[in-house]
């Protein structure tokens, strides 16, 4: 009689329930339960003493889950103590982001609660207190975090007043289908809203150091480096068509803000500066195109020797059929009303320089700049390029025009239009 009863129910297919019975007092306490939800099946008895929860759902919504995490340590079941949770669900929504066929695990930890994520966009450890709010201390580490950016209307959006501080770590961050690399920070709170400390990101591709904040009206900033030694790859990974493109050495310096939370940036909305730092590289005969992408290639051949009118004192695209080869691209860019606007954009090469001001239109997808360009015509590597590769008129005619009463001249011309087709027309000089 000493012995605690077994007990398995079931309520229709989708509640079920074992338990233990203590008897106590001429009474039946229950000391031990594991309840089973949406499994259909009965769960076993329990081992120890406690309060178990096993099944699985649909859909679970995080505010709801965090009800669970955060209660006091007596239930008001039976006075049971919760021991564990370990469900499945087909789908976690977490503010504006979806985890998928997501295998959950909650542990109790002293005063903790080890949760354990393995999905396909998730899978890794988090630490989290019991007592779970916005002055708790949160720490994740994560093989793997697949975000993606919170743009759909009707979505639940996180604010400032939800989030811990975090310390945050995982090996591979993919956001927007686009892998970055191992990424780690800090969040913590400030007066008015959070802190973003010690952001690292690196990949085979570049390495961002940045730091930010995040405020309680939503606006995000954030400041920070990135380099690469990859550029044109990297471009390609964001999505660029860099196909007629080919750079290595560059940095971004950028002081940028949005009206989003730091997982909602989009280039449209940027406000803020940046500048802008790549080395040597060349652009290649683009071509004739039409394609609604950014295509870096194709924009930068607008600026390039090969695009320039024959009726040129001297004309060099013959020379340049494989190629305009640069020293560096530099400029700085100020970002605001969805468009990016500079007045000291540079392409310095050894057969001329291209200096551009104007405006990049991120969100109309349009460019209305003004470039000029100073062919170096005194320069001896057209000459050479020319008679070595088997034009030789060309280089006799470049060898013709050259002479101390040589001015150099500048050219000067307009560049509107859509990314895909932008139109350019000479203008007089300035």
């Amino acid at each position: 009689e000493d012995k605690p009863l077994g007990l398995q129910v079931s309520y229709g297919p989708d509640l079920s329930a074992s338990m233990l019975l203590a008897r106590k007092n001429n009474q039946l306490d229950v000391t031990a339960l594991n309840i089973n939800v949406g499994d259909h099946q009965i769960p076993s008895l329990p081992e120890e003493n406690g309060l178990y929860i096993t099944g699985h759902f649909k859909i679970l919504n995080w505010d709801k889950l965090k009800a669970f995490g955060s209660q006091k340590d007596q239930t008001s079941f039976s006075s049971l103590t919760l021991k564990g949770i370990h469900i499945t669900t087909d789908a976690l929504e977490l503010g504006s982001q979806r985890f998928t066929k997501l295998e959950v695990k909650l542990t109790p930890k002293n005063e903790e609660w080890q949760v354990e994520l393995n999905s396909p966009e998730i899978e890794g450890t988090v630490i989290a207190p019991k007592q779970l709010n916005a002055n708790s201390h949160v720490t994740a580490r994560l093989k793997r975090l697949i975000l993606q950016s919170s743009q759909a209307e009707g979505q639940t959006q996180v604010t400032t007043d939800d989030i811990p501080t975090i310390d945050f770590a995982t090996d591979e961050l993919t956001y927007n289908d686009i892998d970055l690399g191992e990424f780690e920070f800090q969040m913590t709170r400030a007066k008015d809203g959070l802190d973003l400390k010690d952001i690292h990101l690196v990949s085979a591709l570049m390495e961002i150091k940045a730091h930010g904040h995040w405020s309680k009206s939503n606006v995000t900033t954030l400041n920070g480096r990135v380099t690469s030694n990859r550029t044109s790859d990297l471009l390609d990974s964001f999505g660029i068509n860099v196909r007629n493109f080919d750079a290595h050495t560059g940095s971004i310096q950028f002081n940028l803000s949005w009206n989003a939370s730091p997982l909602d940036l989009t280039l449209n909305q940027f406000e803020g500066d940046l500048s802008l730092n790549i080395g040597r590289g060349r652009v290649l005969n683009v071509g004739d195109g039409n394609s609604a992408t950014m295509d870096l290639g194709r924009m930068l051949s607008i600026f390039s020797l090969q695009n320039l009118p024959r009726r040129l004192s001297f004309d060099f695209r013959d020379v340049f059929q494989k190629g305009y080869v640069f020293d560096y691209i530099r400029g700085d860019f100020d970002f605001r009303k969805g468009a990016a606007f500079t007045q000291n954009l540079n392409i310095n090469g050894p057969l001329a320089r291209v200096d551009v001001t104007g405006r990049i239109g991120l969100q109309q997808k349009d460019l209305d700049l003004m470039m000029s360009i100073t062919p170096y015509v005194g320069s001896t590597i057209p000459i050479a390029a020319a008679l070595l590769i088997g034009y030789p008129l060309v280089g006799l005619a470049a060898l013709a025009v050259m002479s101390p009463m040589n001015k150099v001249v500048t050219y000067y011309y307009q560049v509107t239009g859509p990314w895909s087709q932008p139109n350019w027309r000479t203008v007089s000089g300035r």
